[in-house]
């Protein structure tokens, strides 16, 4: 090829690859995102940057308003174990008077705290174990009763026995405008220790009987479960409860029961008494036992036993 041919040709390769080049110079349509340096953490938004000044006034803000509560409740606790002092009430006294007193408005008082601990959870997943013939002691203003729904086709009847009056006119208004179709039902106004009438004890005893917040209450505790014990199903029958007591804490142990006389005197129970031992000395057999809230909510399922010991129990009722 003459010099002057290859000239040109080196020319016109070279006039291409400078079109090429500016090509890929332009600029690209959005702005790469480069990789972070890990050693230079990325600086925090405007809107996010809180000055020091602020940070350090709202901590001692916070601090405040915490050592404030704080020393509150001690001054009440401290006031409250020395109104304790002053009462003259005992384990043996019957305070079936502070739940008459206190029936109309019962739940307003406790619906939030049951709701903040989950105490309706466990309601819940105890009510919806009944089934057969039920029986439930201490029913109060009605609590569980909205629970009855998911299992009501597999119940046969329902027994409702307390001691309280008021509770029990509470309760009762509560079943019947949840279940006001519901015929098999009882509302018995008597202390579950007691004899239940035969007329309404099922001829092979309850297939299920359950008690919520109920031995903090009675004046006999194990009298109570001994009496439960008569009228369960020998077979198959189970005894549920959910109560109140002693915790696996000493120091929250101390608490209750620098607390427990004024306790009893204004919500007519004793909420330290050991839940273990009673089930323990009722001789009842223990098939499962839970315990929540620091080991204060006790959740146990107990039998009868199948042959109960001579001077501790009979047949069961209606038999």
């Amino acid at each position: 090829m003459p010099a002057r041919q290859q000239l040109s040709a080196f020319s016109t390769t070279a006039q291409l690859y400078a079109k090429e080049g500016a090509a890929a110079a332009k600029p690209l349509p959005y702005k790469p995102r480069l990789p972070r340096n890990s050693a230079q953490p990325p600086k925090p938004h405007p809107r996010f940057r809180i000055s020091s000044r602020v940070y350090y006034s709202g901590t001692a803000i916070f601090a405040l308003v915490i050592g404030t509560y704080t020393a509150s409740l001690y001054k009440s606790y401290n006031a409250a174990i020395a109104e304790s002092a002053t009462l003259n009430i005992s384990e043996a006294d019957d305070l079936i008077a502070r739940y008459d007193e206190q029936a109309d408005g019962w739940d307003r008082e406790v619906n939030t705290m049951e709701a903040f601990l989950g105490v309706n959870r466990l309601r819940r997943r105890l009510v919806e174990r009944a089934q057969g013939e039920v029986l439930e002691v201490s029913t109060g203003t009605g609590r569980n009763a909205v629970y009855y729904a998911k299992v009501l086709d597999g119940i046969k009847s329902v027994t409702w026995v307390d001691r309280s009056s008021g509770m029990m006119k509470e309760g009762r208004k509560v079943w019947e405008e949840l279940y006001p179709s519901f015929e098999p039902v009882t509302f018995l106004t008597q202390d579950a220790s007691a004899p239940l009438p035969e007329t309404s004890v099922p001829r092979n005893g309850y297939d299920t009987i359950f008690q919520t917040f109920g031995l903090c209450s009675m004046r006999d505790p194990v009298g109570l479960l001994h009496n439960l014990e008569k009228v369960c199903n020998k077979d198959d029958g189970q005894i549920l409860l959910l109560e109140h007591g002693r915790s696996h804490y000493g120091l929250a142990n101390k608490i209750i029961d620098n607390l427990a006389k004024i306790h009893a005197y204004r919500w007519g129970c004793w909420w330290n008494r050991d839940i273990g031992r009673i089930v323990e000395e009722s001789g009842l057999e223990v098939v499962k036992m839970e315990r929540f809230h620091l080991g204060t909510t006790w959740m146990i399922e107990l039998r009868p036993r199948k042959v109960v010991e001579s001077g501790k129990g009979e047949e069961p009722q209606g038999s």
